[in-house]
């Protein structure tokens, strides 16, 4: 698999190379050469809502995260057919019960899932700790539009049919959860998390497939974008530095078929810091 070479596209972000799993121990192709790939490059913004010259006097502000993915398929057998197709992102829950220098609660780390009171989708997505009752979106109507965050955006800030049509949707399938984000130096950290996953038709997904004509390898169009997700927080306690950091991991799966087999492909999107805006003054971070 070639190395992305987007990895300086958002000034202060840190790009790791991502890896590709196929899942199913698959046999070489007996009539076809093709060597399946998957890269799952993302974007991550939070807004700590923190201007430096207001500091001094602010007890509350306002803060934003927002995210997308985006990922490249190449070389399928000629006779592939994508069956499942998603990108999954675990962030760390923030916890209001927290105490924090003194402080109690709301204030980080982490970030709250969408259900949370001071969250602006609070009235759309009902999340009572591990329990989801609902919080699945669709299309291209608020809170998902197409990639604007990023100094970089996929396809030209276009979303993916994959990913606004057909049976696609976008929501919050996990809150509450451990889960063991991967950090730095090979190292590990396991907290509560919740998950949000955009889920692709792998109709739409198949169709938009493309042959080599020499080889017979079937390819996406590059860039196949999920919306962009952004959630508000409004009256947020001023967090400290010290927990201002959130951790996060990103995965593509895509499933497919070929001679009467099943084969996944995972692709892991790393960074090389934790979503950490901690020394800065602005509280803007991107990771």
């Amino acid at each position: 698999m070639k190395t992305v070479d987007r990895r300086t596209l958002v000034r202060g972000a840190g790009w790791a190379v991502p890896s590709v799993v196929v899942s199913t121990a698959a046999p070489a192709y007996a009539a076809s050469s093709c060597t399946p790939s998957l890269e799952a490059p993302a974007s991550a913004n939070y807004n700590w809502g923190l201007p430096y010259e207001k500091r001094e006097s602010a007890t509350t502000t306002d803060q934003t995260f927002l995210f997308y993915g985006w990922i490249n398929l190449a070389n399928l057998p000629a006779d592939a057919q994508i069956t499942s197709i998603r990108y999954e992102y675990w962030i760390q829950q923030r916890d209001e019960g927290a105490t924090t220098n003194g402080v109690s609660g709301a204030n980080g780390p982490g970030a709250f899932d969408p259900g949370n009171r001071y969250s602006s989708l609070k009235n759309s997505c009902k999340i009572s700790y591990s329990s989801i009752s609902s919080c699945s979106y669709r299309g291209l109507t608020g809170p998902l539009s197409h990639p604007t965050g990023s100094s970089y955006k996929p396809n030209g800030g276009v979303a993916s049919r994959i990913f606004t049509t057909g049976t696609s949707s976008a929501g919050v399938t996990a809150a509450w959860q451990d889960h063991t984000f991967r950090l730095l130096n090979n190292r590990t950290a396991t907290t509560k998390a919740w998950q949000f996953t955009f889920t692709g038709d792998p109709t739409v997904a198949t169709s938009l497939l493309k042959s080599d004509p020499a080889t017979g390898c079937k390819s996406l169009p590059r860039e196949q974008s999920t919306p962009q997700f952004t959630v508000k927080y409004a009256n947020v306690p001023l967090p400290p530095n010290s927990v201002r950091t959130i951790y996060l991991d990103r995965t593509a799966y895509v499933t497919y078929t070929s001679g009467g087999r099943t084969y996944q492909l995972d692709s892991y999107w790393g960074n090389t810091y934790l979503c950490d805006s901690s020394g800065s003054q602005g509280g803007v971070n991107r990771c």
